[in-house]
């Protein structure tokens, strides 16, 4: 059975706008930070069509649930599975075997569609950052497949204990239930409410609630209504950005925006009804598929040569070529049997290399070097809600002499080896406190999506509290600085720091926070009598530690001067860190009791920030020192604090 109904010009101009802010965001949300609101348009038209769908057949008594699912399938499978076939043959012939062996596993869950699962499972800190994972936008068509799966048979069944009206008003109940549930776990549970279908139904199901209860407008409401709708999306995009939890409740911006444009039904518009948007919103879905392809290429690229970014209009020109392409010869093809077998094949292929191919990088790389990557676990950093605790500080070690309190985000936590080294071999009384993210600088926010149950203002407040209370000696500050300022070697990826919860987050503003929040710390602790060590970053290097290894390789060992080779240039790491570093040393002029330690005097040597040793690996990640890495920095951490700290003991 072939359903047939006319074809809306307002929904391929709504696919156009969608696919279109999605594509601006991922090559650059500086342009349009909240361009991810575009994926909630497509959840939006989906469930508007296949409520459309179903309802049709249920009151026509002809619905094919067989049918339905062919339909489906026809129309997701064949580009999708191109883009696997390309991808798997590219990182076979380019990627390194635990990369390529990682992109398998990402091929599969593509196919299975569960990718929203698997990308939800490895949304971690350290896991890989959303630049090296080739298939993380197929989570949303993996969220689509299973409502397609499990809606008509949910209706089907509900449809035989209840009549049609009832069955209407039972989608209507779930709508809002669903927006009520979404809102409570975008804030408790932000991940999974990301990538999950139980808190991303909703947004299917509203334009379900649109078929389901048309409305009469006039010609002239239809207008008004329509630039409601495309004003509440674009506002939304430009409103919110990364950090926001999402979906929530902002979410219903761009959902109550499509559904005012459904509404309207408004078929001669100019705005979705021209003809470059009714070109670009029917080649929508394969410029979605084949764009984040595009832009993870062109991250690796700019990895070597930063340079590639002055040619970022040619990469959209290419997402849309191809995504032409795509429509034109491989949606628009007949071969269905074709592509059911090129399904099986890529898919097969790809879970036999998964079973074959060992997963763990270090089974590439030798032992030694392999084992050194990694860092101690201390299960009090980084714990939920450690932020509304009384005692937010956290002990480590038991000594009785005078007291060190750590303070900062992640390269904080990765430095806290040493410091542990330290505090058993002199006796001192060390504590801790600290969130990823979280720089240790007083009276400022971050703009994260956690902040709820890992409040970093709160937490350095506290902190400060309890070193005031406690009469702490010295105070050890360590951050990843340029993450909140200039971010990483690209200029993206930065951090923004706020005054106040409620504002809106900018990278000149964060600079303006960074710079007051770094004067105002140092002096609440000199006032507060507690003497400084702040340690400035570890050079970031130019990629993870097992590439690196994994191009320095010479036999079954590590060439030397390759491993010096892809190691970050000092040069490098001092220009992105000079502006920053300015900054924080321009603060401490005129503190007697601040001392800055540099890691580079000790990480880089011969114009060479090295990520390790032939057999020891001084990186955990592409920022995060290993223990073998904090390790040597133990006798210039020493020097800052240890004898400083005997100087004031025998002053008292």
């Amino acid at each position: 059975m072939r359903h047939t109904h006319p074809i809306r010009a307002d929904i391929n101009g709504l696919r156009a706008v969608a696919v279109l802010v999605v594509v601006i965001f991922h090559f650059d949300p500086a342009w349009m930070p909240g361009g991810f609101a575009g994926v909630d348009v497509f959840f939006v038209i989906s469930g508007f069509l296949m409520t459309g769908i179903i309802f049709r057949g249920l009151e026509q008594g002809n619905f094919s649930l067989w049918a339905f699912y062919r339909a489906r399938a026809r129309r997701i499978v064949p580009a999708l599975v191109l883009v696997c076939a390309f991808l798997a043959l590219f990182g076979y012939l380019y990627l390194p075997p635990f990369d390529y062996r990682t992109l398998l596993d990402h091929i599969a869950a593509s196919l299975l569609f569960v990718s929203n699962i698997v990308y939800w499972r490895e949304s971690g800190y350290f896991d890989l950052g959303a630049h090296d994972k080739w298939l993380l936008h197929t989570w949303s068509l993996s969220v689509e497949w299973q409502f397609y799966l499990i809606y008509p048979l949910v209706l089907l069944g509900l449809a035989r204990l209840m009549g049609l009206l009832s069955l209407k008003r039972l989608v209507l109940l779930a709508t809002v239930v669903g927006f009520l549930f979404n809102v409570y776990a975008a804030k408790r549970w932000p991940d999974p409410t990301y990538f999950l279908l139980p808190t991303r139904a909703w947004e299917m199901l509203a334009g379900g609630v649109v078929y389901l209860y048309p409305l009469t407008i006039s010609p002239r409401w239809q207008k008004t209504l329509e630039w409601m709708g495309l004003t509440l999306i674009i506002l939304t995009c430009f409103w919110v950005s990364a950090s926001t939890p999402w979906p929530g409740a902002l979410a219903l911006g761009p959902v109550l925006g499509t559904a005012l444009i459904l509404v309207a039904n408004r078929q001669d518009s100019i705005a979705t009804n021209n003809r470059l948007f009714q070109w670009i919103g029917t080649w929508s879905y394969s410029i979605y598929l084949w764009h984040w392809v595009v832009v993870v290429m062109l991250y690796q690229m700019a990895k070597l040569e930063p340079g590639v970014y002055q040619a970022l209009p040619l990469f959209y020109l290419a997402s849309v070529l191809l995504g032409w392409l795509s429509y034109r010869y491989i949606e628009c093809s007949r071969m269905g049997r074709v592509w059911a077998t090129t399904y099986g094949a890529v898919l097969i292929v790809a879970l036999v290399w998964m079973v074959n191919m060992p997963k763990d990088a270090g089974a590439y790389l030798p032992e030694s070097v392999a084992s050194s990557m990694q860092v101690k676990p201390y299960e009090c950093f980084d714990r939920a809600v450690k932020s509304d605790e009384e005692q937010a500080v956290c002990s480590l070690g038991s000594g009785r002499g005078e007291r060190v309190l750590a303070l900062g985000d992640s390269h904080m936590f990765s430095i806290l080896p040493a410091l542990e080294s330290m505090a058993r071999r002199h006796n001192v009384v060390l504590e801790y406190a600290g969130y990823s993210g979280c720089p240790p600088i007083l009276t400022v926010h971050t703009e994260r999506s956690d902040q709820h149950k890992k409040n970093c203002k709160a937490l350095n407040d506290r902190t400060l509290a309890y070193a005031i209370e406690q009469k702490v000696d010295t105070v050890f500050l360590a951050a990843r600085w340029t993450l909140y300022t200039d971010g990483d070697y690209l200029g993206k990826d930065v951090q923004f720091l706020k005054m106040s919860a409620q504002e809106t987050g900018s990278q000149q503003r964060s600079i303006e926070v960074f710079r007051y929040g770094i004067d105002k710390t140092l002096s609440a602790f000199r006032e507060a009598g507690i003497r400084v060590v702040l340690m400035l970053q570890a050079p970031l290097q130019n990629d993870i530690p097992p590439r690196l290894y994994y191009q320095a390789l010479e036999g079954e060992g590590v060439d030397a001067d390759k491993l010096a080779q892809a190691s970050v240039d000092h040069s490098k790491s001092e220009q992105l860190q000079a502006f920053t570093n300015a900054i924080i040393r321009s603060a401490s002029e005129g503190h007697t009791d601040v001392v800055i330690i540099d890691p580079s005097q000790r990480l880089c040597q011969q114009g060479k920030c090295l990520v390790g040793s032939t057999e020891r690996s001084y990186y955990f990640d592409d920022d995060h020192l290993s223990t073998d890495g904090a390790a040597l920095l133990q006798p210039m951490i020493e020097q800052a604090l240890v004898t400083p700290l005997r100087r004031s003991a025998l002053a008292r």
